[in-house]
């Protein structure tokens, strides 16, 4: 097996990667019942070279998928092909590894400020007053 090319920096080796091929359920007759095409790939994340803050945005990401032993599975089964299933499960380690290594966007505050609430409710009273004073009074005749 070769190393899963994460991108530039990041490159998962054979040795953090282990395979599990087992026969894949639901329709598909005498071939689904004979040929083991359902493939289990686990990573051993602690075995992927990686900076520690890397490590920690990836598992606080990838939480749900990642068990107590530190093990990333994925499980792909969709094709009647072993080696299609073996590709998209890499595929999917890939595209869990690059999501789960973005960096997230700090929030930029919206809340409007005190100040300016008060500017809006004061900008509101000068126009009701405006309106207020170019409303007809009754004559006193």
């Amino acid at each position: 097996m070769d190393d899963i090319i994460i991108n530039d920096r990041i490159t998962v080796p054979a040795s953090a990667v282990r395979l599990r091929f087992t026969r894949s359920g639901g329709k598909g007759g005498q071939h689904v019942n004979k040929v083991s095409t359902r493939v289990e790939l686990s990573v051993t994340l602690a075995e992927v070279p990686m900076s520690n803050g890397a490590r920690q945005r990836l598992l606080r990401r990838l939480g749900h998928a990642v068990d107590a032993a530190g093990l990333l599975r994925v499980v792909a089964q969709g094709s009647r092909s072993q080696w299609q299933n073996r590709m998209e499960a890499e595929e999917r380690v890939r595209e869990m590894f690059l999501e789960g290594l973005k960096e997230e966007k700090a929030r930029r505050a919206t809340r409007p400020t005190a100040s300016s609430k008060r500017e809006r409710v004061e900008g509101k009273k000068r126009r009701g007053d405006t309106k207020r004073l170019r409303r007809e009074r009754p004559s006193a005749d």
